[in-house]
């Protein structure tokens, strides 16, 4: 059995996401550029991808649109503390916008085996 796959855009030494993801059950696999991860997203399956733009320097818009081009319904969540800005985005982009403790509640749910969620 595989562990489900999560897709992380920022740096992995720049934030703790490799153990929140290893920690519920999930596998991270981190790129550091909107284009390396949508080769990423291209050429393997992932359950689903968190923008970290505090690591990734990234314009969090231009990021989930690419990725909506590429696969139109994987989850996608943009890690930030503060909402401010990303309110647009996330209605604009059908994104979660979570903070570290929303992320890690959002990511054990999705870890559970689905047998276990029905209960």
């Amino acid at each position: 059995m595989t562990l489900p796959a999560i897709l992380i855009i920022g740096s992995p030494g720049g934030n703790r996401m490799s153990d929140l993801a290893f920690e519920t059950g999930l596998t991270p696999v981190f790129r550091n550029t909107v284009l390396s991860a949508i080769a990423a997203l291209h050429n393997a399956h992932f359950d689903a991808v968190l923008v970290d733009p505090e690591t990734a320097g990234v314009d969090v818009l231009e990021c989930v649109l690419n990725i909506r081009d590429v696969n139109g319904s994987i989850p996608i969540f943009v890690l930030s503390e503060r909402r401010d800005g990303l309110a647009d985005i996330a209605s604009r982009a059908h994104v979660s916008v979570v903070n570290r403790a929303e992320l890690m509640r959002q990511l054990m749910h999705s870890a559970e085996p689905a047998a276990q969620r029905e209960e």
